[in-house]
């Protein structure tokens, strides 16, 4: 009796099934937490296989129904690149289906791609059209002895339409010279003094500026005249150093343009107010 009392009683295998079923005439009956389970859980099945059909159907019928087919389109291209190119580069043409266009990755890789581009703007137009804006840099100055272009933000780009009208920035070395690069240093001052010249027309007819000083830019005239150029706030690039930049430019016309300066050929001008020949 006392080996039968200290026996462990004999555990039926099967005891977590039994836990997680109720059994009722014979049958297997969920619990109700387990029904609302599985009924959760198919619904979520056909709601998936309900959506992946319908995004199936609506893709068939825009690329092969043939009521979207792209028969026109419109760009408004650049100075230098044309419409041809930019169909080209999108790959578009009259006929494909209209949605087989992938409009932000053409758009992020023509602008990746080709620095002359300030700014893309591709349109789909329902029933059948496709509207693309480009929008090209403008050339400011160009680098010394590269096919490089430069615009008022400093950006680097190939360009060959009137390199020779713009003015020169020579002795630049201090970052990468490649399209897409910015520029920086006193070549961004450089670029400071030919926007003021370019809002402001004066008789100052640079053609050349030495950015290789640390603290003021070398100008070099058409006539071969050369100047030292400096104002105050110097490299900030804000309105505020454009006003003391004009102030100083109208100070130096005036200087070099009057009858005793138009024989100078060398002058300083890294004074604020004051422009001297030497």
């Amino acid at each position: 009796m006392a080996k039968a009392a200290g026996r462990k009683p004999n555990r039926r295998p099967g005891g977590l099934l039994r836990r997680l079923r109720v059994r009722s005439a014979g049958r297997a009956v969920w619990s109700n937490a387990q029904r609302r389970l599985m009924l959760g859980l198919a619904a979520t099945a056909l709601a998936v296989f309900l959506l992946a059909g319908v995004v199936g159907g609506v893709n068939y019928y825009l690329m092969h129904s043939g009521q979207f087919v792209l028969r026109h389109i419109d760009v408004q291209a650049g100075d230098t690149i044309t419409r041809e190119l930019v169909c080209e580069y999108l790959k578009l043409q009259e006929g494909m289906p209209l949605f087989e266009v992938d409009i932000g990755r053409r758009q992020q890789d023509f602008l990746r791609d080709a620095a002359t581009i300030r700014s893309l703007s591709i349109t789909r137009r329902l029933p059948d059209r496709i509207t693309v804006r480009v929008i090209e840099r403008e050339p400011l100055g160009r680098l010394a002895r590269r096919p490089f272009a430069v615009d008022a933000d400093g950006t680097i780009f190939v360009r060959y339409l009137g390199m020779e009208s713009l003015p020169c920035i020579s002795g630049y070395r201090d970052g990468l010279v490649v399209p897409g690069a910015r520029v920086d240093g006193l070549a961004l001052a450089a670029l400071e003094l030919f926007e003021v010249l370019k809002n402001n027309p004066l008789p100052l007819p640079i053609v050349d500026v030495d950015v290789s000083r640390e603290d003021y830019l070398i100008c070099t005239m058409s006539d071969q005249r050369r100047v030292k150029l400096a104002w105050k706030h110097l490299g900030e690039h804000d309105a505020r150093s454009q006003r003391f930049l004009l102030a100083q430019l109208k100070g130096l016309a005036t200087a070099m343009n009057s009858e005793r300066g138009q024989g100078r050929a060398s002058w300083d001008a890294t004074i604020q107010g004051r422009a001297y020949a030497r």
